[in-house]
């Protein structure tokens, strides 16, 4: 994942879009929970702690040297089951699910596949629908939201969660983070 918890212009704009939604019954993202999913690995009762610490450090070893870039999230767009942000430019974040799909499917060797690379749609979720919702209000709804300016976050680590649902509400616990630089590779390790 990309977190973006330490981003005040992106929380800023998702409370000001989420504030604007409220009226909708949608479950808003938490701010302090704010993410891009890059790739999902597998699930915690079929990734033993050793695989985890293969994973992590097959991503360091491909991912590590790579340099931080700029993300620009917004406008907002909506669909029956989310309320999201565009994220541009695509380039660097299709480079990067390339390299963690060989890193991670090398790394399990033998064990359960991940993704595709090419379904990939990069988007930052600010509220999810878990029932069935008329499209035309939620289209009413965000069209204005659509014409506030995004924000632009530097994208400096990458981050290997042990991910949870709380409620209505994706919650996770870092497990390492791999900075998109060349000095140290791994950091902040915990159990998954």
């Amino acid at each position: 994942m990309l977190v973006f918890d330490d981003e005040p212009a992106l929380a800023d704009l998702t409370d000001r879009c989420q504030q604007a939604l409220r009226h909708l019954p949608l479950d808003p993202v938490p701010l302090d929970s704010l993410h891009l999913t890059l790739l999902r690995v597998g699930f915690t009762d079929e990734l033993t702690p050793l695989r985890a610490d293969a994973v992590a450090q097959a991503v360091a070893n491909q991912c590590g040297g790579l340099p931080a870039f700029p993300l620009t999230i917004g406008p907002l767009a909506g669909s029956r089951g989310a309320i999201r942000f565009s994220v541009t430019p695509w380039n660097g974040l299709v480079e990067i699910r390339r390299r963690l799909h060989v890193a991670v499917n090398g790394a399990l060797n033998g064990g359960p596949r991940v993704g595709r690379v090419d379904s990939f749609r990069p988007h930052v979720s600010i509220a999810y629908c878990d029932h069935d919702l008329p499209a035309a209000p939620v289209a009413q709804a965000v069209a204005p939201l659509r014409r506030l300016a995004p924000v632009t976050v530097q994208i400096g680590a990458l981050s290997l969660v042990v991910l949870r649902r709380e409620g209505r509400a994706y919650r996770w616990q870092v497990y390492t983070t791999v900075p998109l630089t060349s000095e140290a590779r791994t950091s902040s390790r915990r159990s998954p």
